[in-house]
């Protein structure tokens, strides 16, 4: 979703919200860290403002108590597109027991799909890997949403050991590989190919989506208060957040299966 808002938006038009550094700050007053520019003369500052709004929306408990937030100390008309991504930034207060390998089991490839898809965009939310260019990791999701929506379940061969493309543009974070495999996933379905497990890549994507947070915290422990076992909980709080976000994820995509039938 959020890469492709940032795809049909520009920094022209898009509709800024005024999420200062002092707010964000005061979100995370445990932990000194910096974040993107405010400024928008910038070619990608709707990206930017996109991610401080993550940023914001993901330290409510629910899309509820954001939106009660926002409206009071931001703005009184958000506008639509706010509204779709708070859909998918935002925890939901709804707990489910399974935990996410079950619920990966339980789900079927087509819906996993669009599962980590969304993973992917969202860890680009807390880290964008570098390089950005030729690996653009944001553009690979936004041009391939539609193809990942006309995917189908037909009988696919499957394909043993596939070179994976750009796999020589991994960076420095390791785990840059998954986007490219996704792509090509998505690339050799469309030829009536398999060449990876759909359940073990969204376990993968899973893997990417907490390994890009704590990069984002990865500098934070030096100047926080907070003693080691008390960041180190802190983390664990926030993967657990994150992973209860994603069992969310996957729990709609088995709802709408079973409102189909």
């Amino acid at each position: 979703m959020y890469c492709k808002a940032s795809a049909i938006y520009t920094s022209s038009n898009w509709h800024y919200l005024d999420i200062s550094d002092e707010i964000l700050k005061s979100r995370y007053a445990w932990v000194t860290i910096s974040f993107l520019g405010e400024a928008r003369k910038f070619p990608w500052a709707h990206e930017y403002n996109m991610i401080r709004f993550f940023l914001l929306c993901r330290t409510f408990p629910s899309k509820k108590q954001a939106l009660r937030w926002i409206e009071h100390h931001l703005v009184n008309d958000i506008k639509p597109i706010h509204l779709s991504l708070m859909n998918v930034f935002c925890y939901s207060e709804n707990k489910i027991l399974e935990s996410i390998d079950e619920l990966i089991d339980q789900t079927d490839d087509k819906d996993l799909l669009d599962f980590i898809q969304l993973v992917l965009d969202r860890a680009l939310l807390w880290n964008r890997p570098e390089p950005c260019w030729p690996s653009y990791f944001m553009g690979i999701l936004s041009c391939i949403d539609e193809r990942v929506n006309k995917a189908t379940n037909r009988q696919l061969k499957w394909i043993n050991n596939p070179e994976v493309e750009g796999v020589d543009f991994v960076s420095g974070e390791s785990y840059t590989h998954v986007f490219y495999k996704f792509e090509n996933l998505i690339n050799g379905i469309e030829k009536g190919e398999l060449y990876y497990d759909i359940k073990d890549l969204s376990r993968q994507a899973y893997d990417v989506l907490l390994k890009s947070m704590e990069l984002f915290f990865e500098h934070g422990y030096l100047s926080s208060f907070l003693s080691e076992e008390a960041w180190e909980r802190k983390l664990h709080e926030i993967a657990m957040k994150e992973t209860d976000w994603c069992k969310a994820q996957i729990q709609k995509g088995i709802k709408n299966k079973h409102n189909k039938v």
